[in-house]
């Protein structure tokens, strides 16, 4: 019948009851939690007469569940009526049970956080494991803030105590009472993410092995979350830049692709602008990396408030940014646009604690007139940006047919360039320098190209491609190699007391091995270091405490002589000057040209004021595009210690000083 005749101690306590008289006269049916545990044992108990070790789950007063293992066998009567009763003996195993579960199932769990499944399948998941284990309890979880996952609960409609929520939260513990138990869900660095909330069927304490599921399952939670944020940086990382935050050229291009598709399904115009910083390398160059990584982060800022929330700003790399303007009205509204980024490059830039003025050069391209894919607008909005730079830089300029054919060019130069670097298509010719009593002091190095089939090739076509192709860097350390060469036959001649000048880029500059070239280059060829003079611009010395001025006093402490090329057209500070070691300004050729008969006397002031500045910071002057006999009295009598230009001797190679050198060698003037 089922009846319950009769229980020890042991057994009452174990299902809840204190006294095993409350026991007596229960039907043990409803002690099986599971009716088909039941049926299976009954089965087993007719056709045997007894089970041993049979696993049962049964219910306890409370409702939760527990395993055991029943040995039970039938027993008659002495009075040989037939009738008789089961005994047994129930053995407690629910920990070995229940743990061999939560094992299984924190192995499955587990599996799903390496396989970097979502988070929306692994917390129902755990909520599943733990109510399986614990069927009396009902359980929740809940993520707030940045986690935002809302609520995942294994009860629908279940929500743990508000307040219980927020005091686990903000004490990061285990607190029990209220309508439900809460357990902190941290990260590795124990920053609490959610509370993993269980409700039992009324108000009590958890037991150890509920203390023990939950607190387990939190670590595994836990260890999900920080799955999902390692997730979320590297793809976060995988697009965007890590500089400035914006979006990477990875992620422009999808976003780019999104916008074309919407554009052609809603029949609206694009834009594509693609931004160049004017002067970056000049700043990136003297003044360090850091000041030009935080010089690009302030860009990054500017732009970005002055575009729309809809637009998507982009770091392509370097110092080139892009921005998909969608939707557009026109032409019209994308060019005020333009003017309004523009606008946020008149306000200079702080920069390793001074303002620095720098500028942008920007090409717009339409979709579709210029182009229905994102490859051919970037590459026709870049060739227009190509077009802005050699207009004068700072301004904007639009995609043209003609912008295409002028990029082709560009790339078939920047072949034939390195076709020439390989070939040895280049030669220096040799402009000379003269004291103003005719007496010769140098010559300046100047790179030529003659091409076997273009002829003569200037190099302001082909230096600024040799620059952004990085082949400058080869071809200054040829320019180097060959001028100290030259020079070196020269001293065999038996002219001792010139020196040759060699320009200087600033990509060669910023090179890191380039001061040891120079040394190594000298050493070879055994040229003493004075017969050397570099020349630079004044943007490339304008900080003597940056990584240029450092490089400066090496290369001064070397031997080689330093000159401040085009004085007057870049950064002057004076402040800077005196402290450089720089021994010699070069004035440059667009003052003096300037200088004319019947000019106004503010040219000759300038020139004049040059000079006096040289003169009281103790250093040499050299002014060059002389080509006019007055130019050339006027600046003799301020007591400039070279001249240079057309009027006293065109650039030529080398042989062609023959007879000048003879000259020179028996102490004779030019």
């Amino acid at each position: 019948t089922g009846e319950v005749l009769g229980c020890n101690l042991a057994f009452a306590r174990l299902l809840g009851w204190e006294d095993p008289a409350d026991l007596v006269g229960m039907n043990a049916r409803t002690l099986y939690a599971d009716p088909a545990d039941r049926d299976a044992y009954l089965a087993e108990l007719r056709r045997r007469g007894s089970v041993s070790g049979f696993p049962m789950r049964l219910r306890r007063r409370d409702g939760s569940l527990i395993w055991v293992l029943e040995n039970v066998a039938w027993v008659e009567d002495p009075d040989g009526s037939g009738e008789g009763r089961l005994e047994g003996i129930l053995i407690d195993v629910s920990d070995r049970m229940r743990s061999e579960e939560f094992e299984r199932g924190q192995r499955e769990l587990l599996a799903l956080v390496a396989r970097r499944r979502s988070l929306d399948e692994i917390f129902p998941a755990a909520l599943e494991l733990l109510v399986r284990l614990h069927p009396h309890l009902e359980a929740g979880l809940h993520l707030p803030g940045e986690a935002g996952h809302g609520q995942a609960s294994a009860t629908p409609g279940y929500e743990a105590d508000p307040a219980t929520i927020a005091a686990c939260a903000a004490e990061g513990r285990f607190i029990p009472g209220g309508r439900a138990w809460a357990w902190p869900v941290s990260d590795l660095e124990g920053r609490v993410q959610g509370v993993l909330a269980l409700r039992p069927p009324f108000p009590r304490q958890p037991r150890a092995e509920e203390r023990q599921a939950a607190e387990t399952l939190a670590q595994v939670l836990a260890l999900a979350l920080e799955h999902e944020a390692i997730s979320r940086r590297l793809v976060h990382q995988a697009h965007h830049d890590a500089l400035t935050g914006l979006p990477n050229r990875v992620l422009l291009e999808d976003r780019l692709n999104l916008a074309l598709a919407q554009a052609r399904r809603h029949s609206t115009e694009l834009a594509l602008l693609v931004l160049d910083l004017d002067g970056f390398k000049v700043i990136n160059d003297t003044l360090g990396h850091g000041a030009g990584d935080r010089l690009l982060q302030d860009v990054a800022v500017r732009l970005a408030k002055a575009i729309r929330a809809s637009d998507t700003l982009a770091r392509l790399g370097g110092d080139e940014f892009a921005i998909i303007l969608h939707p557009v009205p026109g032409p019209q509204a994308a060019a005020r646009v333009a003017e309004k980024l523009l606008a946020c490059f008149q306000e200079p830039f702080r920069v390793a604690g001074a303002a620095h003025t720098v500028s942008a050069s920007m090409g717009l391209a339409f979709c579709p007139q210029d182009g229905e894919d994102g490859a051919t607008l970037l590459r026709h909005a870049d060739a227009a940006m190509y077009r802005a730079k050699a207009r004068g830089k700072g301004n904007c300029q639009c995609y043209t047919p003609e912008l295409q054919e002028r990029l082709q060019e560009r790339m078939e130069l920047e072949r034939r360039l390195r076709k020439a670097l390989e070939d040895r298509e280049f030669r220096l010719h040799y402009q000379p320098q003269f004291r103003p009593d005719g007496r010769l002091v140098g010559f300046e190095a100047l790179l030529r190209w003659h091409h076997p089939e273009l002829g003569m090739i200037p190099p302001g076509r082909f230096i600024p491609v040799a620059e952004e192709c990085g082949l400058i860097l080869p071809l200054g350390r040829w320019v180097l190699e060959e001028a100290c060469a030259q020079m070196l036959r020269w001293r065999a001649a038996g002219c001792l007391d010139l020196r040759v000048a060699v320009n200087v880029s600033s990509i060669q500059f910023a090179d890191p091995g380039w001061v040891e070239t120079v040394a190594q280059t000298l050493e070879r060829l055994g040229l003493p270091p004075a017969c050397l003079e570099l020349e630079l611009t004044e943007s490339l010395v304008m900080d003597p405490g940056s990584e240029a001025g450092t490089r400066l006093h090496r290369l001064r402490e070397m031997g080689v002589s330093l000159a401040v090329d085009d004085f007057g057209t870049g950064y002057s500070s004076l402040s800077y000057l005196h402290r450089l070691p720089v021994g010699l300004l070069k004035i440059d050729q667009s003052f003096v040209r300037a200088f004319q008969p019947g000019s106004c006397a503010r040219e000759g002031a300038l020139l004049e004021a040059i000079v006096a500045l040289a003169r009281s910071l103790g250093l040499q002057v050299v002014a060059e595009g002389v080509e006019t006999v007055d130019q050339r009295d006027f600046l003799a009598g301020l007591g400039c210690d070279a001249l240079q230009g057309f009027l006293l001797g065109r650039p030529a190679p080398p042989e062609a000083f023959e007879e000048l050198l003879v000259r020179q060698a028996l102490g004779r003037p030019a």
